[in-house]
């Protein structure tokens, strides 16, 4: 099979601008008797590329990167009949860990070779599609703020988004909320609000073998 792979190159710490490293994903697959077609490139010549890779005759297109980047190739891909594969290389990576990959891009994509292909659940909130889930509040402001410190190290990262977290949501609004569900009308005032695709449960921590790992406030796994 020939596999199209795409990779936000700021996602990860940057680590596929190196060519040793798309050496080693490539023979991920090449050493198991794939063809692979790998493209890195910048955020602002993401979506065009995807577009462009979304239109070759390839029924698999492997995308790395983050949640955001992962949810861009979603929608460009939706309707396609194309069959989307996650390469996790994001921050927090929630709909990699929903799909039960190894966060390792390279366990990942040999995970990859040999998956299941499975329908997943997509939203669509006011145009914009979300496979985790949509968020209203102060979210969008510190989601802005951490566009300064992509391809910075995870304990940066982690130590910003938390700086970030205690400013954002202390000068955020609160929202006054209608909401009718099941014929019930719930009024509701918070910062913050999640929409999501399907079940969720709320989670800051996050199980592995070797225990458990922080992932960040407020992130959200499907149940």
């Amino acid at each position: 099979m020939n596999y199209q792979i795409v990779i936000n190159g700021k996602s990860g710490a940057g680590i596929f601008h190196d060519r040793e490293q798309q050496d080693r994903l490539r023979q991920v697959f090449t050493g198991r008797g794939h063809q692979v077609d790998l493209s890195v490139v910048e955020p602002g010549h993401l979506e065009a590329t995807l577009k462009e890779t979304a239109e070759c005759a390839e029924n698999v297109l492997i995308v790395g990167g983050g949640d955001g980047t992962i949810t861009t190739a979603a929608r460009l891909l939706h309707g396609t009949g194309k069959t989307l594969g996650v390469l996790p290389l994001g921050t927090f990576n929630l709909e990699a860990r929903d799909l039960k990959l190894p966060l390792d891009p390279f366990e990942a994509a040999d995970k990859l070779i040999d998956a299941e292909v499975i329908p997943i659940d997509l939203l669509k909130v006011n145009e914009e599609y979300c496979m985790c889930a949509a968020v209203i509040g102060f979210y969008p402001a510190l989601a802005q703020a951490r566009e300064s410190f992509h391809g910075r190290s995870w304990w940066v990262k982690s130590l910003r988004i938390v700086r970030e977290i205690a400013t954002v949501a202390v000068a955020s609004p609160a929202l006054d909320l209608t909401i009718t569900a099941d014929g019930k009308i719930y009024h509701r005032r918070t910062r913050l609000t999640a929409f999501s695709p399907g079940s969720y449960e709320e989670s800051v921590f996050h199980r592995t073998e070797s225990g458990w790992k922080f992932i960040g406030a407020a992130s959200l796994r499907r149940a």
